[in-house]
């Protein structure tokens, strides 16, 4: 074998160990800008929806204070039609799906959807938390389908309260697909997802439809019988979504979840929501980093190539030139 021949082996064998080297380095550096990508959105997430709940939080607040709906509930029903059109206003105003008014029975005597096929007077929701909650003199953040619609919704509770009794609960309900077209706008990518999950594990909002109502634990025969009889999801029964969790530290995890009827591979950072005791998770979507990699590879053999080939061919040609003079130099001697 040839001097050039042996020096190409050498080489090449150099750029395959080198490949190796930048594609664990590069893949290593995309987990870890992916996962400082999860973070700061995971915790502008969180912060979006402590803000957002905590301005619907101060509706109630505003609505019980009010002497219409005080006087209204005093008298028993005098000025409902005044007392509807306050809510309806308060409704459009914030942003909110629907305000309503309960007496201390549960039943709905004042609503902004009064002028609409499904209006809520004559509801009755005493058994729901945020009722019960509020009617005991507690301020209520809670998560539920709703009751007629089947549509998810945080709903805020409050009592209306004179002379130290409470004598009615102000309702506010937000729907969630507000939060989760909200985040859709304020996000452009297309390789990044969340999801919001509360204590028992189960997904209430996501930009991935598939993955909403649905649990990221095993859920036995007693807990799932707790949910029904909540009825937070009405007869729903959330199924398992199918996924792994890897942790890789406190706030970040590496998950494989089913989307689009395939397994993607995520890096995932969690952010807690605490007005609703919920989790906000962003996911960056990792599935192709090693793919990902070859455009960098192809990079770096063009710059090995324009580096080293040159200077290995010029060191050839200088150690022929030296071979060369040397002979010539010995043949000199030879004739002298």
């Amino acid at each position: 074998m040839s001097s050039l021949s042996k020096k190409l082996v050498i080489a090449g064998a150099m750029l395959l160990l080198l490949l190796v080297l930048v594609f664990y380095v590069g893949r290593a550096h995309d987990y870890q800008q992916a996962e400082q990508q999860s973070r700061v959105q995971a915790t502008q997430l969180s912060h979006y929806f402590s803000s957002e709940l905590a301005r619907f939080k101060t509706i109630p607040t505003l609505v019980s204070a009010n002497d219409l709906v005080k006087s209204f509930v005093i008298k028993q029903g005098i000025g409902e039609q005044a007392v509807n059109y306050y809510l309806e206003d308060i409704q459009r105003a914030s942003g909110a799906s629907d305000v309503y008014l309960m007496d201390l029975s549960g039943s709905v005597v004042a609503s902004s959807n009064w002028q609409v096929d499904y209006t809520f007077l004559g509801s009755n929701f005493a058994f729901r938390p945020y009722f019960y909650l509020a009617k005991q003199g507690g301020k209520v953040a809670y998560f539920a389908l709703g009751m007629r619609s089947s549509e998810r919704g945080i709903y805020f509770s409050e009592p209306v309260i004179d002379k130290g009794k409470v004598i009615a609960v102000v309702t506010l309900k937000v729907n969630a697909k507000k939060f989760e077209q909200d985040r859709q706008l304020l996000n452009a990518s297309d390789s990044t997802h969340f999801y919001i999950t509360l204590e028992d594990s189960v997904i209430v909002m996501s930009d991935v439809a598939d993955w909403r109502l649905k649990s990221l634990k095993p859920l036995n025969d007693a807990q799932m019988a707790a949910l029904i009889k909540s009825r937070r999801y009405l007869s729903h029964k959330p199924s398992l979504l199918a996924h792994n969790h890897k942790p890789l530290s406190k706030q970040t995890a590496q998950q494989n979840i089913q989307l689009d009827g395939k397994q993607a591979r995520f890096i995932s950072a969690t952010e807690t929501i605490d007005i609703i005791n919920a989790k906000a998770s962003v996911l960056v979507d990792v599935t192709n980093v090693e793919l990902a990699q070859i455009p960098r590879l192809l990079w770096f053999s063009v710059f090995y190539a324009i580096a080293v080939v040159p200077n290995q061919m010029a060191m050839v040609r200088c150690a022929g030139y030296k071979k060369l003079l040397i002979s010539r130099h010995s043949l000199e001697q030879e004739v002298i």
